[in-house]
């Protein structure tokens, strides 16, 4: 009873402390509005949350009041927030990850996994296989417990896929590159500038691949031997990597255009001109033309069909033009007569 009654003299409390803050006078009313108009359009200082936190102005109410339970007056944002995390691992700090213990397992121990033998876990989560006989039947090759730490991660802790790496790792990297140089400098495949040790990411990748437009690349499928051809075109660079300093030609990549020419003065020092990336070009402007040929000619009951025939209407469209232009000249010595 004694419990019952301070929650509920707690309740009254905090329903009494909600009740002062809700239920003001109608002057009052006006001059929140007022304030909440200002601090929209700026004019008014943001408000401040019990951190000194500003609070965005345009934030719903519903949002930035707390729940009548938890006794708050004023607008605040910690009730949106998880509470009790404590401090969260930092970007700087490293932890484990899949470790196991360094100890020696003889045998099956009372509550371990019966597939594996671990202790730090149960059969039905073992990322062991599923083997035939299980470790506390055939007492055979009992697998070490799992290192677990209790980590409490923040966002971006908890996607850093870098955690515990350092520098040094990459010495391995480095090693497994020199060693495969050196195997290509012992069969010869390397020249002689090479061999000396130039050392360039650009002349180990030209000795390893002479040509990579004719590379044949293999599957993987042995049953199927078919060979593919590598159809990345080396001479042909994207626009927007010729250029990469920072107030080059700007690239659009949601429209996939650029909006300046990518190389604006050539070799002889001359301005080029920028056609933009969807120009048209001569045979597309015959093509058009063309087929416009082809519709006027159906309307004349000439039989032309640009899809099914091209050859036939590409040849009608040039006699067309020939006597077209035949008539012309036809025309100007008349007048010239005249």
């Amino acid at each position: 009873p004694l419990v019952l009654t301070s929650v509920y003299i707690q309740a009254d409390n905090s329903i009494m402390s909600s009740a002062k803050r809700k239920f003001l006078t109608k002057e009052q009313i006006e001059e929140q509005k007022a304030l909440d108009a200002a601090r929209k359009a700026g004019t008014a200082p943001a408000e401040v949350d019990e951190d000194g936190n500003e609070i965005n102005p345009h934030m719903p109410k519903y949002l930035s009041d707390a729940p009548w339970w938890m006794g708050i007056e004023s607008s605040t944002l910690k009730h949106q927030r998880k509470q009790g995390l404590g401090e969260a691992v930092g970007l700087d700090q490293a932890y484990r990850r899949g470790a196991k213990v360094d100890q020696k397992v003889t045998k099956f121990r009372k509550g371990a996994c019966e597939n594996c033998g671990a202790m730090t876990h149960k059969k039905k989560d073992c990322m062991e296989r599923p083997r035939k006989v299980g470790a506390k039947h055939s007492g055979k090759d009992f697998q070490r417990d799992e290192v677990i730490q209790d980590v409490a991660h923040d966002y971006n802790s908890a996607r850093d896929r870098w955690n515990g790496y350092t520098p040094e790792m990459y010495m391995k990297v480095v090693k497994e590159w020199q060693e495969m140089e050196e195997e290509l400098k012992k069969k010869g495949k390397l020249s002689g500038d090479e061999k000396e040790g130039s050392g360039s990411d650009s002349d180990f990748d030209g000795a390893k691949m002479e040509d990579e437009d004719a590379k044949a690349i293999e599957t993987k499928d042995s049953r199927r031997p078919t060979t593919t051809r590598s159809l990345r075109i080396r001479e042909d660079p994207a626009k927007y990597l010729i250029d990469l300093r920072e107030k080059s030609a700007y690239y659009d990549p949601k429209s996939r255009s650029m909006r300046e020419a990518a190389i604006k003065v050539n070799k002889n020092g001359e301005i080029v001109k920028y056609d933009g990336d969807v120009f048209v070009k001569e045979d597309a402007i015959t093509i058009l033309n063309q087929e416009r040929f082809a519709w006027d000619a159906r309307k004349n009951d000439v039989q032309v069909n640009n899809i099914a025939m091209p050859s036939q209407a590409e040849f009608l469209y040039k006699d067309y033009l020939a006597k077209k232009e035949k008539l012309k000249q036809m025309q100007q010595n008349q007048l010239k007569e005249m």
